[in-house]
């Protein structure tokens, strides 16, 4: 699974990705095997913070106006509907694992 994100400062355990000002991009091996490997990962069960993708509902709402192909920050504050009062969404790998496997 990968993370894109534009979040500054980078997030913990992202890495900026090349030729891409402000973009990084945080990955996770979560089947139960690694990769082309026969070793199995460490995703063996659900609230694992290892395997766990937060995402800041403010980066899911951000949508600052586009001008000539460029976003628009000045000025710019992202809004959240105020029915959503939670900070991050968290997506367990494990469950996601899970369910492809069932």
């Amino acid at each position: 699974a990968r993370l894109w994100t534009r979040q500054i400062p980078v997030p913990p355990g992202s890495i900026p990705v090349a030729g891409l000002p402000g973009v990084s991009v945080q990955e996770w091996d979560f089947g139960t095997l690694q990769f082309n490997t026969n070793n199995l990962t460490s995703c063996i069960g659900p609230n694992i913070p290892a395997y766990q993708v937060n995402i800041p509902v403010s980066d899911i709402f951000w949508d600052p106006p586009i001008v000539a192909g460029t976003p628009s920050v000045i000025g710019y504050t992202v809004v959240v509907p105020p029915a959503i009062t939670a900070t991050n969404v968290v997506i367990d790998l494990y469950e996601l694992q899970q369910e492809a496997l069932a």
